[in-house]
């Protein structure tokens, strides 16, 4: 008798168990499609939560019966993209930038990364997502960008790889758990870290989930799909515009006025800007009232330092805070001593933190760690005696990237070293540069 009665109650203790794990399962279940907006809340009744399986099977290609099956549990917790907030899992209506070029800022990594690693993932990203799409994405000068990326805690391995925001916020966020991998050899067994970064940076860009299988945009890990494909890339099309580039007048010869780098490098020629993308025009032209409504045409130099641009006209200059987007003019007696009017070339080199200045055969040079153009270091020496190999009277100068400058003449570009002072390289700049 006590055997009887020990045995109930052991069937008793595990029935308890067994429904107690069921219930569970359905509480994970709600959750999941709740978090993906397959569901309007965790308290769905039984035939609403039933039809939310079937919508979600039928999606992700699965058999479709409304019930919890094995299958529909396993792809429940795949691999895949995961949301900030609760919004339908494959969203009608998405935002977009409403500017043409957008920065972005790398925060923080885990291993195995390094930030130059993950620089270098994000520059092929953006180099696939953008090239024929009328958008810029650069890396940030600043604290933080446009978009910015970061490496957190979030459900530990397996499951949710990351999420991004969409525009006008567009931060994305990996998780630091995942067993990630940097070769796309291994995609299969480890997380291949260049899916998940071209799916994010499509997020921030303005790209819902896609329901098609084949697409960087499907909302489950695949290692299969590398890139963005074909039907993304017209996808992010649809919401910019492809990117179409006028360049006619450069090609017969048309000088430039000024080259800026504010977060890449645009050139600018009377009241319009052309976008550029690894040292060629690239898209344009656009108006300079996109960049603000009261900078003034036929500037003579422009360079940015940190978040403040510049514009050099005549005897003044425009001080342009890309923060809070104010403009205000003072004259170029003012703000940089003995700086003479008429400008040909400027730049700011960030390493050294000084702007160089260019006009006819003289150059000068000012030192920024104390007050912007209180600090005059260099002023009317020999651009011949100085900078071997650069001419006179030049149009315009940037910086490329640390200690290359790029100074512009007529048809010719010179690349510099300016710590050397030495020109590298002196191409024709029609197809060298203007892409003609």
């Amino acid at each position: 008798m006590m055997a009887v009665k020990y045995s109930w109650h052991v069937l008793l203790l595990v029935l308890f168990i067994l429904l107690r794990f069921s219930k569970e399962e359905e509480i994970d279940a709600k959750q999941h499609l709740h978090a993906y907006g397959f569901l309007n809340s965790t308290s769905a009744d039984a035939k609403t939560l039933k039809t939310a399986i079937k919508k979600y099977q039928q999606l992700f290609g699965l058999e479709v019966t409304g019930s919890l099956n094995a299958d529909t549990k396993k792809k429940m917790a795949s691999r895949r993209c995961g949301r900030p907030k609760n919004i339908p899992e494959f969203a009608s209506e998405v935002d977009k930038w409403q500017k043409l070029v957008v920065t972005y800022k790398i925060q923080n990594w885990s291993q195995p990364f390094t930030e130059q690693l993950i620089k270098q993932f994000f520059q092929n990203s953006i180099q696939v997502w953008t090239k024929n799409v009328n958008l810029q994405i650069t890396e940030s000068r600043s604290n933080s960008g446009d978009i910015n990326i970061y490496f957190t805690e979030q459900d530990g391995p397996s499951n949710i790889l990351g999420y991004a925001f969409f525009p006008e916020n567009g931060d994305i966020f990996f998780d630091s758990a995942e067993d990630w991998t940097v070769t796309g050899s291994l995609a299969a067994e480890r997380t291949y870290f260049g899916w998940v970064a071209a799916h994010e940076l499509g997020h921030a860009l303005g790209l819902p989930h896609s329901e098609n299988r084949r697409s960087i945009m499907f909302p489950y890990y695949s290692s299969t799909v590398k890139k963005p494909s074909y039907y993304d890339i017209n996808n992010l099309k649809a919401l910019y515009g492809e990117a179409s580039l006028n360049n006619s007048i450069f090609c017969k010869g048309d000088s430039i006025d000024a080259l800026l780098n504010i977060d890449g490098n645009i050139v600018i020629k009377g009241d319009q800007y052309w976008t550029v993308t690894d040292a060629q025009l690239h898209s344009g032209p656009f108006s300079l009232d996109l960049l603000h409504p009261q900078i003034p045409n036929n500037i003579s130099a422009a360079f940015s330092v940190h978040n403040v641009v510049y514009f050099l006209k005549d005897d003044v200059f425009y001080k342009y805070k890309l923060k809070n987007k104010k403009l205000s003019k003072k004259l170029i007696s003012v703000g940089f001593d003995k700086l003479p009017s008429n400008i040909d070339a400027a730049f700011f080199e960030t390493k050294s933190k000084t702007i160089y200045f260019f006009k006819g055969n003289n150059y000068y040079m000012f030192d920024i760690t104390g007050s912007v153009g209180k600090r005059l270091m260099v002023k009317d020496k020999k651009i011949s005696s100085d900078w071997q190999g650069l001419p006179d009277d030049l149009e315009a100068a940037t910086l490329l990237k640390e200690n290359r400058a790029l100074f512009i003449k007529g048809s010719r570009c010179y690349i510099t070293d300016v710590v050397s002072k030495t020109v590298l390289d002196n191409q024709d700049c029609t197809s060298m540069f203007y892409n003609c």
